[in-house]
């Protein structure tokens, strides 16, 4: 095995020295400041977006209301179609041949056993019952 030493070495640049090269001057720069035309874009963006979750806000609120309405209104159909099948069960009730026979027997009306015709000739009633 060789030695370190005695291997030959790769050649290195030559170090300069700083005499040599000047050294680039450093200097603090401020930020650029964003232009009009980006400022302008970005508040019209948030306005466009604003004004969208706004109008998505009220028409969620106005269905939401028609929502209710619309229960309220069902709720009292349902109601107006309770009362309509009661009042016409008592209808059917108070219109039926059995109920008017007993009303009008309450109100002193007798059953007729013959029809009764008129003449118009001279204006006579055929059919009386004789006493």
């Amino acid at each position: 095995m060789a030695n370190a030493q005695t291997m030959p070495r790769p050649a290195r640049a030559p170090r300069q020295t700083p005499a040599s090269q000047p050294r680039p001057r450093l200097t603090v720069v401020s930020t650029p400041m964003p232009s009009r035309g980006t400022s302008l874009f970005m508040l019209a963006c948030i306005a466009i977006l604003v004004s969208a979750l706004l109008g998505s806000l009220m028409l969620n609120t106005v269905m939401a209301k028609g929502s209710y309405e619309q229960s309220a209104l069902q709720a009292e159909l349902a109601q107006a179609a309770q009362t309509q099948d009661t009042l016409m069960t008592r209808f059917d009730t108070e219109t039926s041949p059995s109920h008017l026979a007993a009303r009008a027997k309450k109100l002193g009306m007798k059953a007729q056993s013959a029809p009764l015709l008129i003449r118009l000739s001279d204006k006579s009633v055929i059919g009386l019952d004789q006493p």
